[in-house]
């Protein structure tokens, strides 16, 4: 069958078989970025879907996960939903027998960097465990070459992150991953792009609801000893972010508190000339954004004035560069912190996340919604499991989507050096 034809018939069953919605699940289930794919509408979507997956040699998914759809069950054979060519099929390999390693990630922007730790998406295979798409490699160190199955959750959260160990468990895996991306606690000295190891992990909606107010009851759950003692025992490697790719951002503080130097140095609204902008463009300023979060936390008037509040600001600013006014520079290395993962419901962003969740539990440094749920499971098909992610935000109103990117790889980073000192003794983890 020729490759218009294939086309054709692909795109058929998509428009036939799924409503928007229906497609934007399937995207979630093939790593597919849908918001990102062009066109508006259910046939340009489905268009522009099997486009994305041709330029990359992954028509074969596609075809496979058609291919166990139920067909409609209206009572009467509908001719026009042929199979998917043989061909095309060939491309997605049957799952592996068993693997060392497990991983698992919340969101594809989070399985991404995982791939690309050996080369990309084409190094790795692709498999259907239960229809939902899996990708095969190896991970090969001196000490060993692992057999390593990847994968991203449909939708993030507790119930989905159970429903993939569970569907994990005929793979036989002797380590369960989790890597992504987490709120983190700034106050405890964790930054944008820091990873952060979950010691253990608590669902921090547990408990019962009563008339004075909720009543918590807490229950951690944590890797087993010894694979909590190797974790523990990687904290001295200071060089497993080395090999990161994506480049380190500013963070909008950092570029807040550029931008209100600039000013104070004129004495007036910054930028206005076309220099001003060629010099903001170079220092890889996002100006809207930096002009929203001046204006929405009073330190900047309407007309792009200075307020009394900045003062300040800008004495403190002083003061921590010995007298020179000039932000405060990030860190230019992620560090690595350990503590307790508070596993919510749902994305949290309010003013002082973290105190409610401290008083539950002794060194909580980290929000997300599924860690809990991947030990708790872990435990139960008898496999140990950790979990590191990378702080892209602080939990509050004030989000810094810039980051995702970098924090994801970061945590990717420090799982992949972690495997590399002690994926030697995979086997006789118990």
């Amino acid at each position: 069958m020729s490759i218009e034809a294939d086309f054709t018939n692909l795109h058929r069953l998509l428009v036939e078989r799924y409503n928007l919605e229906e497609l934007r699940t399937l995207c979630f289930q093939l790593s597919v970025p849908f918001d990102d794919l062009g066109g508006e509408g259910r046939q340009a979507k489905a268009r522009e879907l099997i486009l994305w997956l041709r330029r990359r040699g992954r028509l074969g998914e596609l075809s496979a996960q058609l291919a166990l759809q139920e067909l409609p069950t209206s009572g009467v054979a509908s001719p026009a939903l042929e199979p998917p060519p043989s061909s095309v099929l060939s491309s997605s390999a049957r799952p592996p027998d068993t693997v060392d390693l497990a991983i698992v990630t919340a969101m594809p922007e989070e399985l991404r960097p995982v791939l690309e730790l050996i080369g990309g998406r084409e190094r790795w295979q692709s498999f259907l465990l239960d229809g939902y798409v899996h990708y095969h490699g190896h991970f090969a160190f001196d000490s060993a070459s692992l057999s390593v199955a990847a994968c991203a959750l449909w939708k993030y959260g507790g119930d989905p992150v159970t429903a993939e160990i569970l569907r994990l468990k005929p793979l036989r895996p002797r380590l369960i991953a989790m890597t992504g991306i987490c709120a983190g606690w700034e106050s405890k000295g964790i930054h944008f792009g820091d990873v952060i190891v979950a010691d253990r992990a608590f669902h921090a909606g547990e408990g019962r609801q009563t008339a004075p107010g909720f009543e918590p009851d807490v229950q951690t759950y944590q890797p087993p000893p010894r694979l909590m003692q190797w974790l523990r025992d990687f904290s001295t490697d200071q060089h497993w972010f080395e090999a990161m790719q994506t480049p380190r951002p500013h963070s909008l503080r950092y570029q807040a508190e550029w931008v209100l130097c600039r000013m104070a140095e004129r004495n007036a609204p910054y930028p206005e000339t076309a220099a001003d902008w060629r010099k903001v463009k170079a220092n890889r300023i996002d100006f809207p954004r930096v002009r929203q979060l001046l204006l929405d936390n009073g330190l900047i008037g309407e007309a792009g004035q200075l307020t009394a509040r900045t003062l300040a600001l800008l004495d403190e600013l002083r003061r921590k560069n010995h007298g020179k006014l000039a932000p405060v520079r990030d860190p230019k290395q992620p560090a690595a912190h350990y503590g307790a993962f508070a596993t919510t419901e749902a994305v949290v962003a309010a003013e002082n996340p973290f105190l409610e969740h401290a008083q539950r539990v002794r060194k909580v440094r980290a929000i997300e919604l599924e860690v809990a749920s991947l030990f708790s499971a872990a435990a139960e098909i008898e496999v140990p499991a950790f979990a590191v992610k990378g702080v892209s935000d602080y939990g509050t109103p004030e989000k810094d989507d810039s980051f995702h990117a970098y924090a994801a790889e970061a945590a990717a980073r420090w799982m992949y050096g972690f495997i590399g000192a002690y994926g030697r003794h995979l086997v006789r983890v118990s």
